[in-house]
């Protein structure tokens, strides 16, 4: 009887917890084209070298320069009734958290403080590291540790403590989409590629139980070196959705390494502009992001399309869309638009919206980089630059007997040795420098097949190495 009636109290209890977890949404993106955040750079603080096994650094508390815009969201909490979960209802009752501490080896602690090892209770954002050792967020792609890749400050778009929250190049928008890759992503591919259109993905690499990005067991990895490929750009929005300013300095360096060694993976660099999830990222941790050489991006369009996922509801995000593009139509004024490829109204009904409002309006649908009027060459890094030919001026093989990739792709037509993209061609026809590209498959006629053959060349000139982190 005493159990017959405790359960039912402890559900009601859990979901009075799980409703009180709703995203808190904060204050709506600002005017940020009037403020002049794209200016000139201002370094607040030199770049110095990251060292683990040293006391972190403190800095000054500073307000960012106007307010963080209202967030996206992220991960897809579970309810706190787990009742269809393989592990059951909270099979064994085991609290975690804040109040009871950690789980024990091997389980998750979820986000309504209940210990288990299924994915309800170790998916990403969701599951509490602090209290776990097997969440999803702790897992690591496989591959060298990029934070030895050099980070220099290049071009005009201001980095870490400036962020940017406009764009600059008149009649341009710059459609922009967080979470992904997911089961909708590939559909949205195809519809840009239908309006010939560019896009901003800002990826995560290990979300909402989808799996690790570079893992070819996942259509992920094909479906971001489509995007590679196609024209698109590439960006950051962490490994696994976490809150940056909630996470030690240690934690958010995890976060965008992890990222950067499973992007390596996959298109061979790592990228230079990232979006914290939540849009959340104070001073301290645009501190890092400074220091680690990359861009923060927001928006000043917010579709609201998280909120909008119905039929019905997702005329509100495309009357927000309208009502931005009629208010700036007559200057030309330039569109960040914020969206989740994760929704399946964003992709099937708003984008195609987004698309025909554009076209209509004479704009153009551009990357991020573009509308920043931020070269290519700066929107990602690259272990070592690809190789000139003079007289050409085209990329040209090392061994001459085929040209360098120029995309990322490989076999009869291009070879790998050379490209920025890694010297070894996988048996799908991509370059890399990783195991999935040097191991089983590797095609030998287009490439090095091994992960520690360095092609040397008087005209490759590799980055010296700035941090010195411990592997």
């Amino acid at each position: 009887m005493y159990l017959h009636c405790f359960l039912p109290l402890l559900c009601l209890g859990l979901a009075i917890t799980a409703s009180g977890q709703d995203e808190d949404a904060s204050a709506s993106a600002p005017d940020a084209h009037a403020s002049g955040l794209l200016g000139t750079q201002s370094r607040l603080f030199p770049p110095l070298p990251f060292r683990p096994h040293l006391p972190f650094r403190s800095r000054p508390k500073r307000p960012l320069p106007i307010p963080i815009p209202r967030p996206g969201f992220g991960g897809q909490s579970v309810d706190a009734d787990m009742d269809d979960d393989e592990d059951g209802p909270h099979t064994s009752f085991v609290r975690c958290g804040p109040d009871f501490g950690a789980c024990g080896e091997g389980q998750c602690c979820s986000a309504q403080g209940y210990c288990g090892q299924s994915p309800s209770y170790c998916q990403a954002p969701d599951c509490l590291i602090d209290y776990s050792t097997s969440c999803d967020a702790q897992k690591s792609p496989v591959g060298d540790d990029t934070s030895l890749i050099s980070r220099p400050h290049i071009g005009d778009v201001p980095y870490g403590y400036t962020p940017v929250y406009s764009c600059t190049e008149p009649k341009t928008v710059a459609l922009t989409y967080d979470d992904g890759p997911m089961g909708y992503t590939g559909d949205l591919l195809d519809l840009l590629d239908a309006y010939d259109a560019k896009a901003t993905f800002f990826v995560t690499g290990i979300n909402s139980n989808k799996g690790q990005i570079d893992d070819p067991s996942f259509p992920w990895l094909k479906m971001i070196q489509r995007m590679f490929r196609t024209g698109h750009q590439i960006a950051s929005h962490t490994w696994s959705h976490q809150t940056l300013d909630q996470l030690t300095q240690a934690q958010r360096y995890d976060q965008m390494i992890k990222n950067e060694i499973a992007f390596r993976n996959v298109i061979g660099g790592i990228p230079t502009y990232m979006r914290p999830p939540y849009s959340s990222c104070d001073s301290d941790c645009a501190g890092d992001m400074d220091d680690m050489g990359y861009h923060i991006v927001y928006f000043d369009v917010d579709t609201d399309d998280y909120n909008n996922d119905t039929p019905e509801d997702i005329q509100q995000s495309k009357d927000i869309f309208d009502n931005a593009l009629k208010l700036n139509k007559a200057t030309g004024r330039p569109l960040l638009v914020i969206a989740h490829d994760v929704h399946e109204q964003t992709v099937y009904n708003l984008t195609a919206h987004m698309l025909k409002r554009i076209r209509t309006a004479k704009y153009r649908p551009v990357t991020l980089g573009e509308c920043l009027g931020d070269s290519k060459m700066n929107w990602y890094r690259w272990e070592k630059p690809p190789v000139k030919d003079k007289a050409m001026n085209e990329e040209t093989s090392i061994s001459g007997s085929k040209p360098i990739s120029p995309d990322g792709t490989c076999g009869t037509k291009y070879t790998c040795l050379g490209s920025v993209f890694g010297d070894c061609c996988s048996g799908y026809g991509y370059c890399g420098n990783s195991t999935l590209y040097c191991g089983s498959g590797c095609l030998a006629s287009a490439g090095s097949c091994s992960l520690g053959d360095e092609q040397p060349s008087k005209n490759a000139t590799f980055l010296r190495y700035r941090w010195q982190t411990p592997r």
